[in-house]
């Protein structure tokens, strides 16, 4: 069975840990992140779906700011997340901020099922800081129906296109000659 991820954004670091204290009590659930996000926490569990569910709808109300289930999630988008996986530059970048986890796993793996590639996925860990998806793609797929609806949606975009060699030289991640 796919696994499902649950992500947490809790109003405070009390609260998070009060999760991770239930969380260390199901063993089937994995926790693959629990920190501190300035005055508030964010957790990342997995397992099967059923039990991230029952997880992430028992959290008291008042410990949750924001939460998202995530199911199925591809590996491509944990590893990206991860720091395991870097895929090459393309054409055209995207950047989508938020301050949210979840959602920019969310537009990963919607992202990576529109066939974007993920140069880089993380949430900044502070209070003011919003985390980053940086993704690569065609020309074409800045006309697609997923990319109209993705702004309409989301403010927080940012397209780059006719990318300088300086850019390109930025993400080819060479050694320095120096």
């Amino acid at each position: 069975m796919a696994k499902a991820v649950g992500a947490l954004l809790l109003k405070t670091i009390g609260a998070s840990h009060r999760a991770l204290n239930r969380a260390g009590a199901l063993p089937e659930l994995e926790v693959l992140e629990s920190g501190p996000m300035g005055h508030r926490a964010q957790m990342l569990v997995q397992g099967s779906p059923q039990l991230v569910h029952q997880f992430v709808t028992e959290t008291r109300s008042t410990d949750l700011d924001r939460s998202l289930i995530l199911h199925p999630i591809s590996d491509v988008v944990m590893q990206a997340y991860l720091g395991l996986v870097t895929e090459p530059l393309q054409e055209v970048v995207m950047v989508i901020e938020t301050d949210f986890v979840g959602e920019l796993l969310s537009f990963a793996e919607a992202a990576h099922q529109n066939g974007w590639a993920i140069l880089d996925l993380r949430q900044l860990r502070s209070g003011s800081s919003p985390g980053h998806l940086i993704l690569s793609g065609s020309t074409k797929a800045l006309n697609s129906e997923w990319l109209k609806d993705l702004k309409r949606l989301h403010d927080n975009i940012t397209i780059l296109e006719n990318l300088s060699p300086g850019y390109r030289d930025f993400w080819s991640l060479k050694p320095s000659s120096t």
